[in-house]
């Protein structure tokens, strides 16, 4: 709060800026404080802006011994045209040329840094915000509610982003007997009817956030499949697609298309990669998993093929944090590492950004990882272990998800295989489609035979999914003039 100020020796409005600059105030309670003892005609004009100006030309001023009794200067908008500053004295427009460097070279002071955003461009939120506006109001109507909701976020020293998400529980302050009251009776009291807007907005934006996406084919086609298994596993992903269920585990084993299915399901309800969902492939460290759920906090994380996060006890222990039962998951990282920021104190996932946003300024613009977060997703992890030995690891983590088993003998992966052939796509090392309908009909009557299922080579052997593209790629490359591309299957 700062040092005590003597208010009987505080005769101006300007001097009671200064008083309260030096006794370590910042810009905001500066305003407050100021407004709450003097006429509200004496300081209508002022915001934060006009404040911040003018202690920048006072500390030069200061600096150069130059400065004069606080009465006698005018607090200097350098928006308005000189026409309006005629009681400006000279010294104070002197100091105003100097302003832009002195505010470089302070940069680093408190109060600068509180507006360091205030020159970046308009968020897409708040261009969405002023576009619905302009299709309810005149111009003219428009124009005050803009200035309304400037004044607002100039006394919070906030973004229109982070206004948003407080909105809700700000607005009663701006209301009848509220301590922001005469904000909110601004332009006749259109700054307060800004701020419901904003609540209802951002009300409109949770809700299309959370609705549960349209899919784009029937139920039944989404979960047809030939494979009483697959079909199950699929319905289990609709779950997590809706935004009903937040945790699935599917086991069985690889190479079945596993990963194909959870693709074109999540792509059925009409997801996309990356903005929606996010697939993390093979071996990670408990780290590489942690930033991962942090950048994909809000979205479907698909943990493909990782098997050594659930062989891992951290890893499993994010995890858990991560898919907890309670409304509210937060997931912590307990490390000294030079790039971990603190963030424990933080309450949302916005407070968390604007601290990495902090740190990241001060130490080079380096990207550093919180500690702790809150997660908001949902989690799918195919692996190829069987659900017993997952639940062997950890059955506290199995109980927080839908578990889903696909085991396929040899004749029912060939018969989900044939219903899938037509639509199979094969891709070369440069991601061209090499697919040929024949190719693969020549293929998949090879390993269907009974000469290539009886072999002794295929003794303890499954057939899966990559075998039959391996095959592929060989009969692709090399053509069918001698048998050689048959025996890439038993190596598969």
């Amino acid at each position: 709060m700062g040092n005590r100020v003597d208010w009987s020796e505080i005769s101006s409005p300007v001097e009671s800026v200064v008083e309260l600059y030096e006794a370590g105030r910042d810009i905001g309670k500066i305003l407050d404080e100021t407004k709450a003892h003097f006429e509200w005609s004496d300081t209508c004009g002022w915001d934060y802006n006009t404040v911040k100006n003018y202690l920048v030309i006072y500390r030069y001023l200061k600096a150069k011994g130059r400065y004069h009794a606080p009465a006698d200067i005018e607090l200097y908008d350098p928006d308005e045209d000189d026409s309006e500053q005629s009681n400006t004295s000279e010294d104070t427009r002197a100091a105003e040329k100097y302003r832009e460097e002195y505010e470089e070279e302070e940069s680093s002071e408190d109060y600068s840094d509180e507006t360091s955003d205030e020159s970046s461009e308009e968020s897409s939120l708040l261009e969405d915000f002023y576009e619905k506006l302009a299709t309810e109001y005149s111009d003219a109507t428009l124009e005050r509610y803009k200035r309304g909701l400037e004044k607002v976020l100039d006394d919070l020293s906030m973004s229109f982003d982070d206004f948003m998400d407080k909105a809700k529980m700000l607005l009663p302050d701006y209301c009848r007997g509220g301590k922001k009251q005469r904000i909110g009776r601004m332009y006749s009291g259109t700054a307060l009817r800004c701020v419901k807007k904003v609540v209802d907005f951002a009300e409109e934006a949770e809700a299309k956030k959370n609705a549960r996406p349209e899919p784009t084919l029937s139920e039944s086609e989404i979960v047809s499949d030939p494979s009483k298994s697959f079909q199950a596993m699929k319905r289990a992903v609709t779950v997590v697609a809706k935004k009903v269920g937040k945790a699935l585990i599917i086991s069985g084993n690889g190479g079945i298309g596993k990963s194909y299915a959870v693709n074109n399901v999540l792509e059925a309800y009409g997801h996309s990669r990356p903005e929606d969902y996010n697939i993390l492939k093979t071996k990670c460290t408990p780290i590489n998993m942690y930033k991962f759920l942090y950048r994909n906090r809000d979205k479907i994380c698909v943990f493909d093929d990782c098997d050594s996060i659930l062989q891992n006890v951290e890893g499993r222990s994010i995890l858990k944090s991560a898919l907890d039962s309670d409304s509210v998951r937060e997931v912590f990282w307990n490390s000294d590492a030079c790039d971990v920021v603190d963030t424990t104190s933080c309450m949302d996932n916005n407070e968390v950004a604007a601290v990495l946003a902090n740190w990241s300024k001060r130490h080079n613009e380096r990207q550093g990882t919180p500690n702790h977060f809150f997660f908001n997703g949902s989690v799918i992890i195919i692996s190829n272990m069987k659900k017993d030995d997952i639940k062997k690891l950890d059955e506290a983590l199995v109980t927080r998800c839908h578990t889903v088993e696909v085991s396929l003998s040899n004749q029912e992966i060939l018969d989900r295989l044939e219903g899938l052939l037509d639509d199979f796509k094969i891709y070369d090392a440069d991601n061209r489609d090499i697919s040929d309908d024949d190719m693969k009909r020549k293929v998949f009557d090879w390993i269907s035979s009974e000469e290539f299922l009886n072999d002794e080579r295929m003794e303890g052997k499954t057939l899966n999914f990559r075998l039959f593209v391996n095959t592929y790629k060989a009969l692709y490359a090399n053509g069918d003039d001698t048998d050689d591309w048959k025996q890439v299957a038993f190596q598969g």
